[in-house]
């Protein structure tokens, strides 16, 4: 699974404009169900040995923000976006615990 999550990556256009830095962790069970939802844009997720989610870089231009939330089996990112979710191109890393399942709904460009 640890190759699976490692080999996710979800590249669209450049970003555009400059857009809010976020910097936010939350703690999460090695075997947790992590969901990431609106993240359009080019999006790294990497297996690590940490019980914790950790979301970094840069969203998109008309994001309103991240809500990074959930207890510690299922926890949730989401890019919050105003309008049309498609138009967000968002450069984010998202560290999950190594032993996680991450089902992905994104955004096509």
């Amino acid at each position: 699974m640890l190759s699976e999550l490692m080999a996710v990556a979800f590249l669209a256009a450049p970003m555009t404009g400059g857009g809010e830095r976020v910097d936010v962790r939350r703690a999460a069970a090695a075997d947790a169900t992590v969901e990431i939802d609106g993240a359009g844009g080019t999006l790294r997720i990497v297996g690590w040995d940490k019980a914790e989610v950790w979301v970094t870089g840069t969203l998109g231009a008309d994001a309103e923000g991240l809500d990074l939330s959930g207890p510690r089996d299922h926890v949730s990112v989401e890019v919050e976006t105003m309008g049309n979710p498609d138009s967000v191109k968002s450069d984010l890393e998202i560290r999950v615990p190594a032993g996680a399942h991450v089902p992905y709904h994104g955004v096509t460009t």
